[in-house]
């Protein structure tokens, strides 16, 4: 358990560093795919 909680840190992060704060475009091909994704997970169109 200690290891895991020890990774929270490290993965708060990257993600703060190379996702959350990141400036790069965003590919709208893949974002479509993820709504739609969602949306189907919870039965909406």
């Amino acid at each position: 358990m200690l290891e895991e909680e020890a990774l929270i840190s490290a993965y708060r992060e990257k993600w703060r560093n190379n996702i959350a704060f990141s400036t790069e475009r965003i590919d709208r091909g893949k974002v479509a795919k993820a709504v739609k994704a969602g949306y189907t997970a919870i039965r909406k169109q």
